[in-house]
């Protein structure tokens, strides 16, 4: 009877060995996926917040063009405002109509044609500026369901390994 019941736990032992090493498999496996899991989170963290940085910094470059197409425009309407006192000054000193209307629409014209040529970049700018922002936007809101699922995976492989 000692030497089946030395055998039995003999067997128990070898059993409970087993079944250590097996754990101690799953334990290794299970931290290596975990490491995986905070390297992967870790770099998406990094590419999103460099993501938005250029967006960020694209957006600003955006916002610095179109003040400049403004401040540009302002002053072609001065100076379209100042053209058309001068061309009235002229028109009241020269006595020939035809000349002073020909000086006149050729001067306002090309000053129309400019301050329209700003305008549209000042709203091509705006545009390009409302787009960015649309698109930090969805990227932000992208990263943070990214970050959420990461983490819910992370809190997931942490208890397994508990």
């Amino acid at each position: 009877k000692l030497q089946e019941r030395q055998e039995s736990m003999s067997s128990k032992l070898v059993d409970a060995d087993h079944k250590a090493q097996a754990l101690q498999t799953a334990l290794e496996t299970t931290q290596a996926e975990l490491f995986d899991l905070k390297t992967k989170y870790d770099e998406d963290c990094t590419a999103k917040a460099d993501e938005i940085e250029m967006v960020m910094t694209d957006l600003e470059r955006a916002n610095q063009r179109a003040e400049a197409a403004l401040r540009e425009a302002d002053t072609l309407r001065e100076q379209l405002t100042s053209s058309n006192q001068s061309l009235q000054l002229t028109t009241q000193i020269q006595t020939t109509p035809d000349m002073e209307q020909a000086v006149e629409a050729v001067s306002r014209s090309s000053l129309e044609a400019e301050l329209g040529a700003k305008d549209r970049e000042t709203v091509q700018l705006v545009e390009n500026v409302q787009r960015l922002q649309a698109s930090l936007s969805k990227l932000r809101e992208s990263s943070s369901t990214q970050i959420t699922q990461l983490q819910l995976q992370l809190s997931t492989k942490t208890a397994t390994l508990k």
